[in-house]
């Protein structure tokens, strides 16, 4: 795992995606920050409610934010928070996950291709 390619590719779906996506984390499979952007976006303790999230979970609670989930396939997770604050994306991929804050105005859905590809991108590299 070379951290400027997990950057670099991070960095590209921040530019696609800078209106919506706010905040972003890369996770190995077994809980270990990659790497995270974003201000006042830290998952360092939050790896287990992650996995969690990953086994069916209806609900999560991230730095103290409840998202219920509204989406979940083996590809994505999209939790949103009722209160107004925000959407988390959840992406999945080989050796890791990628964890989306999406800003509270736009539609996580739309995000969610890019957020995809950018799992996909991210196979095998953590």
């Amino acid at each position: 795992m070379v951290i400027t390619d997990v950057e670099k590719i991070i960095d590209e779906l921040v530019e696609l995606e800078w209106y919506k996506v706010a905040a972003v984390s890369v996770m190995s499979s077994k809980g270990k920050i990659i790497y995270q952007k974003g201000a006042n976006w830290d998952l360092t303790n939050e790896s287990k409610t992650v996995l969690n999230a990953l086994k069916g979970r209806n609900s999560l609670n991230l730095m103290g934010v409840d998202f219920a989930v509204i989406y979940n396939t083996p590809e994505a997770i999209i939790g949103t928070n009722n209160a107004g604050n925000g959407h988390v994306v959840l992406a999945p991929f080989k050796g890791g996950i990628l964890v989306c804050y999406i800003m509270p105005k736009a539609d996580p859905s739309n995000s969610l291709f890019n957020i995809q590809n950018t799992a996909l991108k991210l196979n095998g590299k953590v």
